[in-house]
């Protein structure tokens, strides 16, 4: 299986979620013209549940892997770890991967899961414990033993979904 990764520069306060979608759309369009990218075969993986959420729209888009960090410490309160979007519109499997050290995480992961099935979609969830101690939870932050694990399970999760 091999990987092209393609990084798209949107910073929070840049965000614009249709401007995401179109530059989506057209590096599929380019990717599927490459003689050496199989055609309709092209995974996202998205480090921000707003973006890995638009991705999961766009038509074109294989699978999706939604990757979200968290480091509230919090016992319950307000918490959706998504981007709003209609579970309608996901045109693809998706892999939502948490990691968060909530006390409500379970709750409101299970719900949304519960919405996307509803809606007829291919979901699959992973979570991982987040540390606790740190205010700002990053890859770095996780030891290299979940970090592969993370991994392995995006690799069986695309050969379980294969376009």
């Amino acid at each position: 299986m091999g990987h092209i990764a393609l990084a798209f520069p949107m910073l929070e306060d840049e965000f614009d979620g249709a401007e995401l979608r179109h530059k989506i759309a057209a590096a599929i369009t380019l990717l599927n013209d490459r003689p050496d990218v199989r055609h309709g075969n092209i995974a996202l993986w998205s480090f921000g549940a707003r973006c890995g959420a638009i991705a999961s729209t766009v038509p074109g888009v294989s699978a999706a892997i939604i990757l979200h960090l968290d480091a509230d410490t919090g016992p319950t309160g307000d918490w959706l770890p998504a981007a709003p979007f209609d579970p309608h519109d996901v045109q693809c499997p998706v892999l939502l991967i948490f990691a968060t050290s909530r006390a409500d995480a379970d709750d409101v992961i299970q719900r949304i899961r519960n919405n996307l099935e509803s809606a007829g979609k291919v979901v699959e969830v992973e979570r991982y414990d987040a540390p606790a101690s740190q205010a700002d939870v990053s890859l770095q932050s996780f030891p290299a033993r979940v970090v592969a694990d993370r991994w392995d399970h995006v690799q069986a999760f695309l050969s379980r979904h294969p376009s």
